[in-house]
């Protein structure tokens, strides 16, 4: 019963005999659309801006697959779109009347032709796994090198389940963007220095204030179709677009050192060269072209060591306060995965320390001789 519901519609549809009823009926319909809400701040160099617009080709007999076309800009450098899904299940109770579904080969509950996934375009990078079954309503892309600017179109059949009841099926094999409205889009992103993030929106049929309003908040554009989708013909009945903005978040970054005695004055921590306890040290930030204070401060435990955690991306400046009883040998400054970082602007500042997201500075430490064990080392060097 369902399938015969779903070929008159169909008839209904192409044959032009419609009813004033059917939501279908003019391409001037009422369409239903939401306003996405886009924070109206200037988003930061390292905030993205993603969409994707779905197009239903409409062929009477179901012979054209549908389009999909996914972009992003914005972000910090490096950084690539890695996942896309998207999801039928609108309110994710599973198989319902008006979730959508991918119809991707005969003998399905798919009506009349259908298209298998099929990617039309990904110059630049590379589509690494597809995961969708027929009548399965998710579809997940994964990927490597998808980077911004970039664009990733596909193909595939696209059908409503436009009612469900137990057993009792009616199929749309024509899914326009109303009934495309409210599947889901995920997108996962990966970047040096920062977080792994995922966005997660819904696509709407009317979109483009959606868009208009992703684009102010961003500063950037996507290139991608707007709602009518041609400049010859009004074709927004046919379309559905998801957009989203989403900060990344910096790694945690830790600079720590060794605050030490250093007896033959070589401004290295030998073997038995003992850590001085309770040493203050100060952290500074590059603001402009001067240091500023980070309100950080911290005191080195028995062993002499000393650690600031959970830094923003910065240029760091560490100060040590001289400890009493000591005279200034060096400093020395540390390492970020085996390469030097930061200089040394006297004995107890290390300075230009540059942390980029996720950075461990390790080994920016401070050599200190006791006053009184000087002039022997002096006396028996000479």
């Amino acid at each position: 019963m369902g399938l015969l519901n779903s070929i008159s519609r169909l008839g209904q549809r192409w044959l032009g005999n419609r009813r004033f009823d059917d939501p279908h009926a003019s391409i001037s319909r009422l369409r239903i659309c939401r306003f996405e809400e886009v924070e109206s701040r200037r988003l930061m160099v390292a905030d993205l801006h993603v969409g994707s617009v779905y197009y239903e080709q409409a062929a009477g007999d179901d012979a054209q697959p549908n389009i999909l076309q996914f972009t992003f800009e914005g972000g910090a450098p490096g950084t690539q779109l890695t996942r896309i899904v998207i999801d039928g299940d609108k309110d994710g109770a599973g198989k319902s009347s008006g979730d959508v579904f991918f119809d991707t080969a005969p003998g399905g509950f798919g009506v009349f032709q259908s298209n298998p996934l099929k990617i039309i375009s990904h110059d630049g990078f590379q589509v690494l796994s597809s995961q969708v079954t027929d009548g399965g309503m998710k579809l997940i892309i994964d990927l490597t090198g998808f980077e911004v600017g970039e664009t990733l179109v596909l193909s595939v059949d696209v059908d409503e389940y436009q009612f469900v009841s137990g057993n009792e099926i009616d199929v749309n094999a024509v899914a326009e963007g109303a009934e495309f409205q409210r599947s889901h889009f995920v997108a996962s992103f990966v970047a040096p220095h920062y977080e792994d993030v995922t966005t997660h929106t819904q696509f709407w049929d009317a979109f483009n204030q959606n868009f208009a309003a992703a684009d102010a908040a961003s500063g950037t554009h996507l290139d991608l179709p707007p709602d009518r989708y041609s400049s010859q013909l009004d074709l927004s009945d046919f379309t559905a677009g998801a957009v989203a903005t989403i900060a990344q978040i910096p790694k945690p970054n830790s600079l720590s050192g060794v605050v030490y005695v250093d007896p033959n004055l070589n401004n290295q921590q030998d073997a038995g060269e003992p850590g001085i306890a309770g040493v203050s040290l100060t952290l500074r930030r590059l603001e402009g072209n001067a240091y500023v204070s980070t309100n950080l401060t911290t005191v080195t435990d028995t062993l002499g060591r000393y650690k600031f955690e959970n830094l923003p991306i910065g240029t760091f400046q560490v100060v040590e306060t001289q400890p009493l009883g000591y005279f200034r040998v060096g400093a020395t400054p540390g390492k970020v995965d085996g390469q030097v970082r930061g200089t040394v602007l006297t004995s107890d500042i290390l300075t230009g320390i540059n942390l980029l997201g996720g950075d461990n500075s390790v080994r920016n430490d401070f050599a200190e001789a006791a006053r009184g064990g000087i002039e022997k080392h002096v006396a028996r060097r000479f």
